[in-house]
């Protein structure tokens, strides 16, 4: 039988390498997302709090440190602009370049911001984490009758594309690829796989998106997940943790229009 001892070098040897594989994580998203501001001079800008601010005290913050960059989820900004234009504000001077990403855009607030600070820049961008957040950036101009925010072009670490007829899933390759997940064999066979074109590894990201003028424009899922405030839910997963509560019952998990999630549950 398997002794206490050895439970426990099994165990401790578990945790190390799950406490390696997360730092190895870290330092390939830490290498992305802070070292190219750093190594140009840049300064990092960390809050106190890890709560989500206010937008008074988002708009507060920015200008105190003289933010020139900022990244927010897209509701968060949506929200954020519409402070800004109910107390008639403009974002602090400083701030040169917005990243918005995590959820469809609207076209009409992407127009609206553009026209009223032209100083901000506005850059739509999207990614997803397997692949170290940004793999494309759209900064251009909308048309007046476009119904979507294209998140423009792959940076110049990642490979994007469209595999099959579009609207197709769309796969990223490059250096910026994670290996898999963790302890999870069967679902990073299934979503990470050597490119029989490339050789290289690549993730399938269960996005759906379509080329338009050579924009990437993300349209939606191959499967039941959905963003809510920038995270990724999986709805059958929350639909099986139901079940198993209230002891089996008939469930259906639905996403609301206010963006939050609804539970529907047949009781016997």
């Amino acid at each position: 039988g398997i002794t206490p001892e050895a439970m426990a070098r099994s165990t401790a040897s578990d945790w190390i390498a799950s406490v390696d594989a997360a730092l190895a994580s870290l330092r390939q998203t830490c290498s992305k997302i802070f070292m190219v501001g750093l190594s140009m001079g840049g300064t990092l800008y960390c809050p106190e709090s890890l709560a989500t601010p206010s937008f008074g005290q988002l708009h507060e913050r920015l200008a105190a440190c003289g933010a020139t960059v900022v990244e927010l989820p897209t509701r968060y900004w949506c929200d954020y602009a519409g402070w800004l234009k109910t107390h008639r504000l403009a974002p602090p001077p400083a701030l040169r370049l917005i990243l918005v990403g995590g959820e469809q855009m609207s076209a009409a607030l992407y127009r609206e911001w553009q026209a009223a600070y032209p100083q901000a820049r506005l850059a739509h961008v999207y990614g997803v984490t397997e692949a170290t957040v940004t793999s494309t950036i759209f900064d251009g101009i909308v048309g007046k009758d476009a119904e979507f925010v294209p998140v423009g072009t792959p940076i110049a670490s990642a490979q994007v594309r469209i595999e099959g007829e579009q609207p197709g899933e769309i796969v990223i390759g490059g250096p910026a690829v994670g290996a898999g997940y963790l302890n999870e064999p069967a679902t990073t066979a299934r979503k990470f796989v050597h490119d029989r074109l490339s050789g290289s590894l690549i993730y399938h990201t269960g996005d759906l998106g379509f080329m338009s003028g050579g924009e990437l424009v993300v349209v939606g899922r191959i499967d039941d997940e959905v963003k809510i405030d920038g995270h990724r839910v999986n709805l059958s997963e929350i639909e099986q943790e139901v079940r198993w509560t209230c002891g089996g019952p008939d469930v259906v998990i639905a996403r609301t229009k206010m963006g939050r999630l609804a539970a529907f549950v047949e009781l016997a």
